[in-house]
């Protein structure tokens, strides 16, 4: 089947299976964070006062304060009514009080880059890496990545195409592993991606006897980075878009749309 991606946006709850995607430059938005922090709950805010360094304490608010942003945008909620669930693991879902639809939503962040996914009618995961170039690639492939992919690492030679086949791997994994939403105790050996960029389905996963139905897509923002979403569907409609904090901070606490 084939994946189609569209760049005009929609209204997401119309088309199903669909993924959105929300970049956004973290770093460009300090101005915001007062704003941020006002929509964030008590736990997140102390969660927020747990990080040790305040570059990543501030890019954690401005990613969380995104993804309520944008759920509230898409319930027609207040940010600030939003509640969160977390299953055995720590992976957040929306609470049964915030209305009937079912948004299945992934965040992650690296460096100055966040990344939020949204999926609707099937379950996303989502991943990006500032990939730096001076680490021991093989080495934390034996500890981290399948023997199917490690013997795929090993036919890559030194250099960029090791290190994007490495970090196309990691990502893939990650956010595989944060769709499943059951952590590294999932088992890192237990399933396969692939190095090549062409092949977009998850290969195999040794903890299911179910038909496999992951499709990944990879997502280009900065050379430097690497970043990914899978969702479980094998035809899903993909939108991507980069988020103006200065725009969703300036909206009322008090309702969306």
């Amino acid at each position: 089947m084939r994946l189609r991606q569209t760049q005009e946006p929609m209204a997401a709850h119309r088309f199903y299976p669909r993924v959105e995607v929300r970049w956004l430059d973290l770093d460009r938005h300090q101005a915001q964070l007062e704003s941020a922090m006002a929509v964030l709950s008590d736990d997140e805010c102390e969660r927020a006062a747990r990080y040790r360094f305040g570059r990543d304490r501030r890019r954690y608010v401005l990613v969380r304060a995104a993804l309520r942003r944008q759920l509230a945008a898409y319930l027609n909620l207040a940010p600030t009514k939003l509640r969160f669930e977390y299953n055995h693991a720590g992976k957040p879902r929306l609470a049964a009080d915030c209305g009937e639809a079912k948004i299945s939503f992934n965040v992650s962040h690296s460096a100055d880059l966040g990344l939020l996914a949204f999926g609707f009618g099937c379950r996303v995961g989502a991943d990006i890496e500032y990939m730096k170039i001076d680490l021991e690639f093989r080495s934390l492939a034996r500890h981290s990545f399948s023997a199917c992919e490690q013997r795929q690492l090993r036919t890559l030679e030194e250099g960029p195409g090791l290190t994007a086949g490495f970090y196309r791997c990691w990502t893939r994994k990650e956010a595989y592993i944060k769709a499943l939403g059951d952590g590294i105790g999932y088992g890192l050996d237990r399933f396969d991606v692939s190095l090549d960029a062409a092949e977009l389905r998850l290969l195999a996963d040794r903890n299911t006897d179910r038909e496999l139905q992951w499709k990944y897509s990879e997502l280009s923002f900065r050379p430097d980075y690497a970043a990914v979403v899978v969702a479980d569907a094998l035809d899903y409609q993909l939108h991507t878009e980069e988020l103006r904090m200065q725009s969703v901070f300036t909206q009322s606490n008090s309702s969306i749309g």
